[in-house]
């Protein structure tokens, strides 16, 4: 993809962070895992979630999530449960 635009990796980073707001790594996965709360939210196991958002294996899924979010995927999972009925 730099050689397409036509400039450095580095470049690149430093371009998307000014205007993003953060990192080009820490971009993506925000946007993976909202779209896994819209997939867990729809009732999809943890497990296929974490695959279908391509996460390498559901541990390093709930790793995250609980990194960003401050709790595990199930935990998500049962509190929208809660908020649906």
């Amino acid at each position: 993809m730099v050689q397409q635009l036509g400039m450095s990796q580095m470049h690149l980073h430093r371009k998307a962070k000014a205007v993003l707001g953060t990192g080009v790594t820490d971009c993506i996965q925000v946007l993976r895992l909202t779209k896994a709360q819209m997939l867990l939210a729809e009732g999809c196991t943890i497990a296929a979630v974490a695959y279908r958002t391509r996460f390498s294996s559901p541990s390093y899924f709930s790793t995250a999530c609980k990194g960003r979010y401050q709790m595990s995927p199930s935990e998500y999972k049962d509190l929208h449960a809660l908020t649906r009925h």
